[in-house]
């Protein structure tokens, strides 16, 4: 199990970046809850995974939308349906989950339009692949069974091909498909070409 994210300054997170009770009601749900549900196997005393993606929420509203809206989507599953609790955290859990989607597609696309590179593409880099995987996540949260989880997959993968197309060729912009084609695996080193730590 991860350690407690307060250890590590996260505890003051929501006075910063955090405007509304509901809103710290999901954050803190997130922080003591459900991140400790997602705990992957690591080494030492805290889980640098989740440091990290709660620390890109303090920066980033579409990193900390997505992760507002995978805590509301674990909050619900604690009351029973149809309750009024449930009505007023689906309502948040839609809002926030418009927002960081409508952001990620309006990210992406300028991302895709934009020409040359910038010293800031790697922390851009790491913020949308940060967003899919909330949103996949949430995605399994909400277990509808009807595979959106996998359309997250393959828009997340559609998007790291296009970025290593781009990087590897910088005068071609080829269709996903055609990425795809040709680069059929990702190494570590892939990514650290990105600038992305992983």
């Amino acid at each position: 199990m991860s350690s407690d994210p307060n250890e590590h300054g996260f505890s003051d997170l929501p006075e910063r970046c955090i405007h509304s009770p509901e809103e710290k009601r999901l954050w803190c749900h997130f922080i003591n809850v459900t991140c400790h549900v997602l705990t992957l196997p690591f080494e030492g005393s805290y889980d640098p995974i989740m440091s990290g993606i709660i620390s890109k929420a303090l920066h980033d509203t579409m990193v900390l939308n997505a992760i507002l809206c995978l805590g509301a989507s674990h909050l619900i599953n604690q009351f029973q349906s149809g309750s009024s609790e449930v009505k007023g955290l689906m309502g948040s859990k839609e809002s926030l989950l418009g927002g960081a989607q409508q952001e990620l597609s309006t990210r992406v696309r300028a991302l895709r339009s934009a020409k040359g590179t910038t010293e800031n593409q790697s922390a851009e880099y790491e913020a949308l692949l940060t967003a899919y995987l909330l949103l996949y996540l949430y995605e399994i949260s909400e277990g509808t069974g009807d595979n959106s989880w996998k359309a997250r997959l393959d828009d997340a993968r559609s998007f790291v091909y296009g970025v290593l197309q781009r990087h590897r060729n910088p005068s071609e912009s080829g269709s996903p498909e055609s990425e795809i084609d040709e680069i059929q695996t990702l190494s570590c080193e892939d990514f650290e070409c990105l600038g992305i730590d992983i």
